[in-house]
């Protein structure tokens, strides 16, 4: 009976595990996309091309989804 059980349940797991790959490449992916966004941004504000202010603000927004990416990358068997 374990025997059935195992070939029952091996492809479901093997799709959430495929799953969950595809969302780490993702959320990986947009973390390195801020990161840039973020360079561009010292850059322009660098060079004058945006105020200080415009600067403060569109950088809080891209800090702060960093943090909910870190944040949802915490494991909590980590405790």
């Amino acid at each position: 009976m374990f025997i059935l059980d195992d070939l029952l349940i091996s492809p479901i797991l093997w799709v959430f595990k495929e799953i969950n790959t595809a969302v780490q490449k993702e959320i990986t992916g947009e973390a390195e996309t801020i990161t840039r966004a973020l360079s561009d941004l010292y850059i322009k504000v660098e060079s004058g091309a945006i105020t200080e202010e415009l600067f403060a603000i569109e950088e809080t927004k891209l800090l702060d989804r960093l943090d909910e990416i870190e944040a949802s990358q915490i494991d909590p068997d980590d405790d």
